[in-house]
């Protein structure tokens, strides 16, 4: 027991021996003599320290600052800027002439296919067009066949006419002549008649059959139609040279190629695989226009009834070294739909992209101008910094920066407006404020070194 009582006062005398130790490992080392963090006492900077946060300043003036909404949104393809690559047929690739993320031009060839389908089209296509021409041959000689049969038809109709008026006369009486005459009349007069009979069926024979060619002529002339159709179909697809279905020496060959400047994001097809109609083969991208895709918070929906056509800047970036704007768009639409579960509302932006700097997929800032405020008093937003409450800037007075509090106005992503606090001329710090409020400041008095030289404050 009185073992157990002295190794806990031994603890103890430990613990209490290391109070002091643990207290001035705890304590911040003093400033160096004649510096201080003081936000509001001036800073004096050497060329050097300048050159190294990268100091930029410059004078306050009046100017235009809008009201914004910061938003963010991702990059997209604009929809009629996409070529999807297929082929109306189906076929076996012969050659594909481009790999993924190369760069093509409107007309440049893509792929090649040889497509039996499309050989026997045109091939059924050539045999359906001799087989019109002999049935219009035919229906040529049935023709003149029936101008033909219809003036034999007069010619014997004339006869049986006056054989007719000839037996009638004999048997008038008029003549005496003997029976075996009037029966020989009578007997041509038949003749005659059963002649135009027969003329007459032949042409209505004739004019039957040209009934039936006629028929066949114009189902012949459909069936050629729809062939035509059918293959006029699979010239229609985007991309295909008016060469195809007979390029070079194989019947039924098929050379696709791009109808945009645009850059290949998706190859799905390589030479032997066998495609079918319809198959998308390649993507091919213009990305010289862009759409950006935005989300709307259900809160901020009324204020963009007429947002329509509004400037939108982009920006990249997600600190303050490499926050940029690459470009401005405007406003297409906002969807009349909010979404159950974000309670958002879409957002379509258009934007131009000559350098390519919007890449799809990626996340950018936007910020969407809704109104002006013109002859304002504005600082690059750069420039304001914050302490609580209250907003700051560092104005430049005979190479002396010193705090100056402001009374911001409207801000927008660019600049903000001073109320109150600065006026036209001022020069104040646009680049490297926030460095300042890092870098000590001469003024404040050497603190008192404890016993041991340390400038430590126990």
């Amino acid at each position: 027991m009185n073992r157990q009582r002295w190794y806990a006062a031994g603890v103890v005398l430990v613990g209490v021996a290391l109070i002091p130790v643990i207290a001035h490992e705890g304590h911040d080392h003093a400033a160096p003599a004649g510096a201080t963090f003081d936000l509001n006492a001036p800073r004096v900077l050497s060329e050097q320290t300048a050159r190294v946060i990268g100091l930029e300043v410059a004078e306050v003036d009046f100017g235009v600052v809008e009201e914004v909404v910061r938003l963010g949104g991702i990059v997209r393809a604009a929809p009629d800027r996409v070529q999807l690559v297929a082929s109306g047929v189906g076929g076996m690739v012969l050659d594909v002439h481009v790999q993924l993320a190369d760069r093509v031009r409107a007309g440049q060839p893509l792929i090649d296919i040889v497509s039996p389908e499309l050989a026997n089209m045109v091939s059924r296509i050539e045999q359906a067009r001799a087989e019109h021409e002999r049935l219009g041959a035919h229906m040529v000689e049935a023709r003149a066949s029936l101008e033909q049969t219809r003036t034999q038809l007069a010619v014997v109709e004339e006869q049986a006419r006056l054989a007719e008026a000839e037996l009638a006369r004999l048997e008038s009486g008029a003549d005496a002549v003997n029976a075996n005459v009037i029966s020989q009349k009578r007997a041509q007069a038949v003749q005659a008649r059963g002649q135009v009979t027969n003329v007459g069926l032949a042409i209505t024979q004739i004019q039957r059959e040209l009934e039936s060619r006629g028929r066949q002529l114009e189902a012949s002339a459909k069936a050629i139609a729809a062939s035509e159709r059918m293959v006029e179909l699979v010239r229609a697809t985007p991309g295909l040279s008016p060469a195809s279905g007979t390029l070079g020496d194989e019947l039924g060959r098929v050379r696709l190629a791009a109808t945009r400047d645009g850059t290949v994001t998706r190859r799905d097809v390589w030479p032997g695989q066998g495609v079918s109609s319809g198959e998308s083969l390649l993507h091919v991208v213009d990305y010289s226009v862009v759409q950006i895709d935005g989300e709307l918070p259900e809160s901020l929906v009324g204020r963009f009834g007429g947002a329509t056509g509004q400037e939108v800047r982009i920006r990249t970036g997600n600190t303050e070294q490499t926050r940029r704007i690459v470009g401005t768009g405007r406003v297409l639409a906002v969807s009349p739909l909010v979404n159950a579960v974000k309670r958002t509302a879409h957002l379509v932006i258009e934007a131009p992209n000559p350098d390519g700097s919007l890449r799809e997929g990626m996340y950018v800032e936007l910020h969407v101008v809704l109104r002006q405020a013109a002859d304002a008093v504005v600082v690059p937003a750069s420039a304001v910094l914050t302490e609580g409450p209250m907003h700051f800037v560092f104005v430049e007075e005979d190479g002396v920066y010193v705090k100056h509090d402001i009374v911001p106005g409207v801000r927008d992503d660019r600049f903000v407006e001073v109320l109150d606090g600065l006026v036209p001329g001022d020069r104040v710090v646009v680049r490297g404020a926030y460095a300042l409020t890092q870098l000590r400041a001469p003024g404040a008095e050497e603190a008192p070194a404890d016993d041991h030289g340390r400038g430590h404050s126990h």
